[in-house]
């Protein structure tokens, strides 16, 4: 079920995000500049959603935040690096690249949030050993 949450709020955020991209580029805005801006409004939305719906974690809101952050601030520096390798140097559509891009992440985002950013949790009770 994480899954499907967690695409069904990817698929919305993303779409959201996307149009924005792409309203803010046909606008003038340049193409790096737009991914940065959709980027910082698609943490906050995904956070949020991802938290409370997707992994349904009630562990330390701002330790998983910290974490989330440091993932998709790293995403943001590789899609920044990459779009730009792809867009000047190969001379390919930014709105295609920008396309494809958003789903080569998502398979890794997922992984590092279901294990990383917001584990699941276990009692207090449990065996030190078995709380990794």
């Amino acid at each position: 079920m994480q899954v499907l949450r967690f695409a069904l709020v990817g698929l919305g955020s993303n779409l959201l995000l996307f149009g924005a991209y792409l309203l803010l580029t046909a606008v003038g805005v340049r193409y790096l500049a737009a991914v940065v801006v959709s980027y910082a409004l698609g943490i906050l939305m995904s956070f949020v959603s991802n938290k409370s719906w997707t992994f349904r974690y009630r562990g330390a809101g701002r330790k998983a935040f910290a974490r989330y952050l440091a993932v998709y601030l790293c995403g943001l520096g590789l899609n920044l690096l990459v779009l730009y390798v792809l867009v000047e140097r190969f001379a390919l559509p930014h709105p295609l690249c920008q396309g494809v891009l958003v789903l080569v992440f998502a398979a890794t985002f997922f992984l590092l949030q279901k294990f990383w950013i917001f584990p699941a949790q276990q009692p207090a009770d449990a065996p030190r050993a078995a709380r990794v």
